[in-house]
């Protein structure tokens, strides 16, 4: 995963990634195979709330109130595009394995392979580029030392996309040798340490309060021992855990980025200020200073909030609001069905995923982070077919 390493720059802007255009160019090379050849494309049900929240977010950005040039509103566009492009490419692979095109197990091999890739490429950051600070500040990068964030150049986000990865290897685990499932398990955890990410920790304790409490009981009292050892026993953590409370940690910055976002909601209920206006937004309303004030346009900061669900509720309003949250815990809502309609060892799989993404996305907006966007879209698509 190249992450950062591949961007380009338009208009002046932040920037698109090669990773965007290949999943766009993807999934319009798959639509058009599909359709040329006479397969069905398929819409699936637990992907379709999100296809209806497209829809409505394409709408709240052509009625915004923010006052944008052609080339701020481009900008903005091609946020909605990304998502689009993103969410048809899960329409495509479901539609992929189901006409037989794509083996499901590969796939989810290259999940786990490309994570232990990024895993790799994260040790060798750490080693080579362990203070973010020697970045130009006018990449808008926070200047995070000593963290693991590999390609992503941000450790919050580099924790939650190997949670998922975990979470994909505990599921096919029958695929791999006992030894060589150790392992990945084994640099899987200590790399998620490394990020010394708060949101990604309690995407981990997530997990493993989910298998605990329904699966292994004795593991989750493990887990209880190991977290209260390290806690005590490495300063940083405390330090990181305990540094809620103090003004100076990001945390206060997460508070006004909720406050803010939660602003611009009230000014806007319906249709918010428009999918992905935020960066205009916020300039327009006087809410960037506290981002950077070296950074006139808030840096990468000032496109999005810290919390997945308030920045839905600022840029879409209640309404995306709602077709948003009935996409995202479509798959409970699946699983309720009972024990009969799915097997325990997924169902424990899918409520560890949702509850701890959507936990964890209260503190980044990880929702839309575009690698973590790609592996909740594909895994969807797979929940619905009945291959992962």
């Amino acid at each position: 995963m190249l992450g950062q390493l591949a961007k380009l720059s338009y208009f002046g802007g932040p920037g698109i990634y090669f990773f965007d255009i290949y999943i766009a160019f993807s999934a319009l090379y798959c639509v058009f195979y599909l359709l040329l050849s006479g397969k069905k494309l398929y819409v699936e049900s637990v992907l379709f709330p999100f296809a209806v929240f497209s829809t409505w977010a394409l709408v709240s950005l052509l009625v915004t109130p923010v006052s944008m040039i052609p080339e701020e509103f481009s900008e903005s566009f091609l946020y909605f595009v990304r998502f689009s492009s993103y969410l048809l490419f899960g329409f495509c692979v479901a539609s992929s394995v189901k006409n037989g095109l794509v083996c499901h197990i590969r796939l989810e091999k290259a999940i786990v392979f490309s994570g232990l890739l990024f895993i790799i490429l994260g040790f060798i950051q750490l080693y080579f580029l362990p203070d973010f600070g020697v970045l130009e500040r006018s990449l808008g990068w926070d200047p995070h030392k000593f963290r693991l964030a590999s390609t992503f150049f941000d450790p919050n986000f580099a924790a939650t996309y190997l949670c998922i990865i975990l979470l994909v290897l505990i599921r096919i685990r029958s695929f791999f040798s006992r030894n060589i499932l150790g392992l990945f398990f084994l640099l899987c955890l200590i790399a998620i340490f490394l990020t010394f990410s708060r949101s990604g920790w309690l995407f981990l304790a997530c997990i493993g309060l989910v298998y605990g409490v329904f699966r292994k009981p004795r593991m989750l009292l493990v887990s209880i021992f190991i977290c209260s050892l390290v806690f005590f026993t490495v300063p940083r953590v405390q330090g990181r855990i305990l540094g809620v409370t103090n003004p100076a940690d990001s945390a206060s910055f997460r508070w006004r980025s909720w406050e803010n976002g939660l602003d611009l909601f009230k000014s806007n209920p319906v249709s918010g200020v428009g999918f992905n206006t935020l960066r205009y937004a916020q300039k327009e309303n006087n809410l960037l200073s506290f981002i950077d004030y070296s950074i006139e346009d808030g840096g990468n900061s000032g496109a999005g909030i810290d919390s997945s669900f308030i920045f839905v509720l600022a840029t879409t309003g209640v309404v995306g609001f709602g077709l948003f949250l009935i996409g995202f815990l479509g798959p409970l809502a699946k699983l309720a069905k009972g024990p009969s309609a799915f097997p325990a060892e997924k169902s424990l799989y899918y409520i560890s995923l949702i509850v701890g993404l959507g936990v964890s996305s209260q503190f980044i907006n990880s929702l839309f982070y575009p690698q973590i966007m790609y592996l909740f879209f594909l895994l969807l698509a797979l929940f619905e077919i009945g291959e992962l």
